[in-house]
């Protein structure tokens, strides 16, 4: 029994000094407003994979242990919120590093808004810069705006919070007028991608 009881607790020392012997981290997550954000989850990684996760408990504090020495990347998810990163950041042997309390998640466009964006291509797939799409409301046929696709062929807008069907009509030279219509239910993000056809130029024959 005596050697069962040292046993134990030789092992339970040999424990409390492998934890004395490892890093951590410790913060704080909050809103813009500055309230702790529950429900966080935080996530460690190490060269490119994750080896620990853990949430934010209600006040929006987390600590995580267990860590070895080395150079880590974290991130800090919740749904309805913009994700957040802190790369590169240095953990010491048996160190807790405190990442602060300005750890500030902002809600997301997508939780309370409409975001309809539209991709413009061409017949061999490549994306269309400067093709003119306009956008409509179907119930009551009310064009919204009109835009021109940037470099990637994308437009977007941001609209309120609604159920409703919407048109995309993309105007360019040389290429019949293509429309895609979307159903939106409620704030989130929608695309639509539209093809149309360029007419290209024929090649002059050679001289003979």
């Amino acid at each position: 029994m005596k050697h069962f009881i040292l046993t134990s607790l030789l092992f339970a020392l040999f424990c409390t000094i492998s934890l004395a012997q490892t890093s951590g981290i410790k913060g704080k997550v909050k809103t813009v407003k500055g309230k702790g954000l529950p429900a966080v989850t935080v996530s460690v990684i190490k060269d490119g994979i994750e080896v620990k996760q853990e949430e934010t408990n209600e006040k929006g504090e987390f600590f995580i242990e267990g860590l070895d020495e080395g150079i880590y990347g974290f991130t800090f998810e919740k749904d309805g919120f913009n994700s957040g990163s802190l790369k590169r950041m240095q953990l010491l042997k048996n160190q807790i590093r405190n990442l602060g309390d300005n750890l500030v998640l902002k809600v997301s466009d997508s939780s309370i808004y409409v975001i309809l964006r539209a991709s413009v291509f061409d017949q061999d797939g490549l994306a269309v810069r400067g093709a003119k799409v306009e956008i409509s409301k179907v119930s009551d046929n009310k064009r919204i705006t009109t835009l021109y696709t940037n470099d990637a062929g994308e437009v977007s807008v941001r609209l309120p919070d609604q159920n409703a069907t919407f048109r995309f009509t993309t105007y360019f030279p040389n290429a019949e007028p293509v429309s895609g219509e979307t159903t939106v239910e409620g704030a989130g993000m929608y695309s639509k991608s539209l093809t149309i056809k360029i007419s290209k130029p024929k090649k002059n024959e050679s001289p003979q």
